[in-house]
């Protein structure tokens, strides 16, 4: 078999198909990869719910629809159009952004004024889930909510070239493409949630996991539509704003290894 090199960061295995890698793990991961010690990932990983597919667009195009989040009241306007944005930032404009050479966050806002459903009030008491907002700790690593922002809600970490982690107080989640062509790509899609210790605990991880996958399903709704907007030529360009900031950044990482 062709042998690869491996290495761990936080319980993560990360895969280089160099075998003889002149970088290390810590050395790729950098700032980025120190700032979440102490994060209790062991602890929240616990349970998993996973899914994936394969969808006709380049990897590109499907991760960054994943690193912007001002198309949330909009495409989502339907499951979570009020999680992340509230009458003072009805667009859920990012409350901050931060770039390493490679990598970048983008933090949420938490619209902590929003009243749920009885049902959906039910679940949230007992759980932990991407729509569950709680106020972010003093024990929080330095690397989560780098602002330290107490609207915070979750981060949003691209780690180049082809993972998303999002990590909230309580929960985080995963995003994994992997190309198989230049317009076909393998989606995965995970999230975490701590044991659950009672009857309640588990409904509430089981409504999370509907709801994340209804959210998913309005992402992926786009994505093929964009490849073939794409693949016509009708655009020449896209103009990318603040918002989109990640989504430069990433272009502009893979052109500097493309072009070394």
């Amino acid at each position: 078999m062709t042998p690869i090199s491996v290495d761990t960061w936080e319980g993560f295995i990360f895969i280089n198909v160099d075998p003889n890698p002149t970088e290390s793990l810590p050395d790729y991961l950098g700032e980025f990869g120190t700032g979440f010690s102490g994060y209790p990932f062991p602890e929240l990983s616990a349970t998993q719910f996973f899914w994936q597919t394969e969808l006709k667009a380049n990897w590109k195009v499907i991760k960054d629809a994943f690193q912007e989040v001002w198309h949330i009241p909009s495409l989502h306007h339907k499951t979570i159009p009020n999680v992340f944005a509230d009458p003072a930032n009805k667009h859920g404009h990012a409350l901050n952004f931060k770039l390493y050479a490679r990598h970048g966050q983008i933090s949420l806002p938490g619209n902590y004024e929003r009243r749920p459903t009885t049902i959906e009030g039910f679940a949230l008491r007992y759980g932990s889930g991407a729509t569950v907002i709680k106020q972010p700790s003093s024990h929080t690593p330095e690397g989560v909510n780098a602002a330290r922002d107490p609207r915070w809600s979750i981060d949003g970490n691209a780690i180049f070239p082809n993972c998303l982690l999002y990590v909230a107080e309580r929960t985080f989640l995963t995003h994994i493409f992997w190309p198989l062509a230049e317009n076909r790509t393998l989606w995965e899609a995970r999230f975490y949630y701590p044991k659950a210790e009672t009857l309640a605990q588990r409904f509430s991880q089981e409504y999370a996991k509907v709801i994340l996958r209804d959210v998913n399903l309005e992402d992926g709704s786009t994505l093929e539509r964009t490849q073939t907007m794409l693949e016509s030529g009708a655009k020449q360009e896209i103009v990318l704003q603040d918002q989109e900031l990640l989504i430069r950044h990433h272009h502009k990482v893979a052109e500097a290894y493309l072009n070394a």
